[in-house]
């Protein structure tokens, strides 16, 4: 229950999120209760919802990436690199993903910038739909040093295969812990 005041002290906009976080709580305790067995992602996030599903059957299936449309291919690395224009002295580093806090592309930005003040050859390849804010977000990079590219999924392969290294900094965030 939020009382009147503390609505206030947190805003009207505040008061809604809390509301839709209540809301989804309460779908969270009905899907336990009412289904039949559970599969999640991790063992903490099992924990985490382990008493709303009670002794049902649950199962641990972790995400994969699907060797159809996930793989290396010597060729299409090359073919990749010469289509985006890297040079193969070039170290690039590829980071693939939405821009929303959890998956820390700030972070990402700010990691590649100090790798690039080591290794000026070092290249930034960004894959997201949010090209605009990516690229607000990449401005203060040397011009030259990244490209952000917005691509459909059968298409994410040939970019990640021009990559040396690939970013996965993810904030310590309850969402990341639990993914």
């Amino acid at each position: 229950r939020l009382k009147l005041s503390k609505a206030v002290s947190i805003g009207w906009f505040g008061l809604l999120v809390q509301l839709r976080l209540h809301e989804l709580r309460g779908y969270t305790r009905m899907a336990g209760r009412w289904c039949s067995r559970a599969l999640f992602v991790t063992e903490e996030l099992r924990d985490q919802y382990r008493e709303l599903v009670g002794d049902k059957p649950v199962e641990i299936v972790p995400c994969a990436a699907h060797e159809e449309l996930f793989f290396f291919d010597p060729d299409l690395r090359a073919a990749s690199r010469r289509r985006l224009g890297y040079a193969a002295d070039e170290t690039v580093y590829v980071y693939s993903g939405s821009l929303t806090e959890y998956q820390g592309f700030g972070d990402t930005v700010g990691f590649f910038a100090a790798a690039h003040d080591k290794d000026p050859r070092s290249r930034l390849l960004v894959l997201t739909p949010a090209l605009a804010a990516a690229q607000h977000e990449l401005a203060h990079l040397p011009q030259g040093s990244f490209q952000a590219h917005a691509c459909a999924l059968g298409e994410v392969n040939a970019y990640l295969n021009a990559a040396d290294v690939g970013f996965l900094l993810r904030p310590p965030l309850r969402t990341n812990r639990v993914a």
